[in-house]
Protein backbone atom coordinates (compact mmCIF):
# COMPACT_ATOMS: atom_id res chain seq x y z
CA UNK A 1 0.00 0.00 0.00
CA UNK A 2 2.91 2.17 0.51
CA UNK A 3 4.71 1.15 -2.63
CA UNK A 4 1.19 2.79 -4.44
CA UNK A 5 0.97 6.03 -2.18
CA UNK A 6 4.22 6.28 -3.54
CA UNK A 7 3.82 5.68 -7.27
CA UNK A 8 0.39 7.92 -7.09
CA UNK A 9 2.47 10.97 -5.69
CA UNK A 10 5.72 10.30 -8.06
CA UNK A 11 3.05 9.57 -11.26
CA UNK A 12 -0.08 11.56 -10.07
CA UNK A 13 -2.01 8.35 -11.82
CA UNK A 14 -4.72 7.04 -9.22
CA UNK A 15 -5.09 3.99 -11.55
CA UNK A 16 -1.42 2.97 -9.42
CA UNK A 17 -3.66 3.36 -6.06
CA UNK A 18 -6.04 1.60 -7.15
CA UNK A 19 -4.40 -1.48 -8.54
CA UNK A 20 -2.38 -1.66 -5.22
CA UNK A 21 -5.60 -1.52 -3.04
CA UNK A 22 -6.56 -4.15 -5.65
CA UNK A 23 -3.75 -6.23 -4.34
CA UNK A 24 -4.21 -5.80 -0.95
CA UNK A 25 -8.08 -6.52 -0.68
CA UNK A 26 -7.72 -9.78 -2.91
CA UNK A 27 -5.03 -10.90 -0.32
CA UNK A 28 -7.70 -10.28 2.89
CA UNK A 29 -10.15 -12.27 0.77
CA UNK A 30 -8.66 -14.94 -0.06
CA UNK A 31 -6.78 -15.56 3.74
CA UNK A 32 -10.49 -14.91 4.81
CA UNK A 33 -11.81 -17.77 1.98
CA UNK A 34 -8.98 -20.14 3.65
CA UNK A 35 -9.85 -19.33 7.16
CA UNK A 36 -13.15 -20.16 6.68
CA UNK A 37 -12.53 -23.63 4.81
CA UNK A 38 -10.48 -24.70 8.26
CA UNK A 39 -13.33 -23.48 10.39
CA UNK A 40 -11.09 -20.49 12.23
CA UNK A 41 -13.33 -17.32 11.15
CA UNK A 42 -15.15 -15.90 7.99
CA UNK A 43 -15.21 -12.39 6.22
CA UNK A 44 -17.97 -11.41 8.59
CA UNK A 45 -15.56 -11.79 11.53
CA UNK A 46 -12.50 -9.93 9.65
CA UNK A 47 -15.45 -7.23 8.88
CA UNK A 48 -16.64 -6.55 12.37
CA UNK A 49 -12.93 -6.50 13.97
CA UNK A 50 -11.91 -3.90 11.25
CA UNK A 51 -14.96 -2.34 12.63
CA UNK A 52 -14.40 -2.39 16.13
CA UNK A 53 -10.93 -1.09 15.57
CA UNK A 54 -11.99 1.78 13.69
CA UNK A 55 -14.50 2.92 16.37
CA UNK A 56 -11.78 2.29 19.04
CA UNK A 57 -9.11 4.57 17.19
CA UNK A 58 -11.53 7.17 16.10
CA UNK A 59 -12.89 7.55 19.78
CA UNK A 60 -9.32 7.59 21.11
CA UNK A 61 -8.22 10.27 18.71
CA UNK A 62 -11.19 12.23 18.94
CA UNK A 63 -12.53 11.46 22.35
CA UNK A 64 -15.82 10.69 21.31
CA UNK A 65 -18.10 8.43 23.97
CA UNK A 66 -17.11 4.71 24.18
CA UNK A 67 -19.62 2.31 21.58
CA UNK A 68 -19.50 -0.91 19.90
CA UNK A 69 -22.47 0.89 17.99
CA UNK A 70 -21.38 2.40 14.41
CA UNK A 71 -24.43 4.32 13.54
CA UNK A 72 -23.82 5.77 17.30
CA UNK A 73 -20.50 6.71 16.19
CA UNK A 74 -21.63 8.14 13.32
CA UNK A 75 -24.57 10.34 15.40
CA UNK A 76 -21.80 11.94 17.57
CA UNK A 77 -19.58 13.00 14.69
CA UNK A 78 -22.52 14.28 13.18
CA UNK A 79 -23.68 16.38 15.73
CA UNK A 80 -20.09 17.28 17.07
Amino acid sequence: MVNGINILEKTGDPDSLKEELGDLLLQVVMHAAIAEEEGLFTMDDVISCVSEKMIRLACNALSCPRSHSIRSVRRWFTMR
